[in-house]
């Protein structure tokens, strides 16, 4: 019997199943490997996607935020082109000696906190900080016209920005033949009681490393 091709032939058989289980195993950690590439690929498109969701979802906050305060932004916006953001007291108090005259404003009383920083980050910028104090006004007056006309120059007249917290009025008087005398001899009486009160914001430019900025608090 001729073992010797039968030999070969077992031979050449087992090189060919070696040569595909080689090639079987290049195809299985090619393919290892391209599963590999794509799990990492996958994750870092999903931190990337987070990343982008994280930002839309503050954008939109933000947006939200501008919405609600449009009327505060508009102000400031025309303020910062005039060049009327920052406030110090004695300011205030010489505009509401301005105005106690000019809307016949009897028995003002005004108090003004210190102005201080805001530490909220959302107030913070590269180039401004925003400061704020507190201001109480009482007063009487003879109509409650007055009081809503001083609301409406106080908002354009008053450097920084004012944001009223509360507004209250009450009849102090019954109108009789001795207010209406008054009236007619001083053209104004404390015929109505009112108490406004308010914040007053500064917008402060930030110190830069070209020189300081200017200081509005006092």
């Amino acid at each position: 019997m001729r073992y010797e091709p039968l030999r070969r032939q077992v031979i050449l058989e087992l090189g060919i199943i070696v040569a595909v289980q080689v090639v079987l195993l290049a195809i299985v950690y090619l393919l290892s490997s391209i599963r590999d590439d794509y799990i990492e690929n996958n994750k870092s498109s999903q931190h990337m996607l987070d990343a982008i969701d994280a930002e839309f979802t503050t954008l939109k906050a933000k947006y939200s935020f501008i919405q609600q305060n449009s009327p505060l932004y508009e102000e400031v916006k025309k303020k910062e082109e005039a060049g009327a953001l920052s406030i110090n007291r004695p300011l205030v108090l010489e505009k509401f000696n301005q105005y106690k005259a000019q809307y016949g404003l009897n028995n003002l009383r005004l108090s003004v906190s210190p102005i201080q920083d805001i530490k909220d980050p959302a107030y913070i910028r590269k180039t401004h900080s925003v400061s704020s104090s507190e201001v109480s006004v009482e007063l009487d007056t003879l109509s409650d016209e007055r009081v809503f006309e001083l609301l409406d120059v106080m908002q354009q007249e008053l450097s920084g920005v004012c944001k009223l917290t509360r507004v209250t009025l009450a009849r102090d008087h019954a109108v009789d033949a001795e207010v209406i005398n008054a009236i007619s001899q001083k053209g104004t009486y404390p015929l109505v009681k009112t108490g406004i009160k308010f914040t007053w914001f500064s917008i402060n430019p930030v110190e830069s490393a070209g020189g300081a900025a200017p200081d509005a608090k006092k």
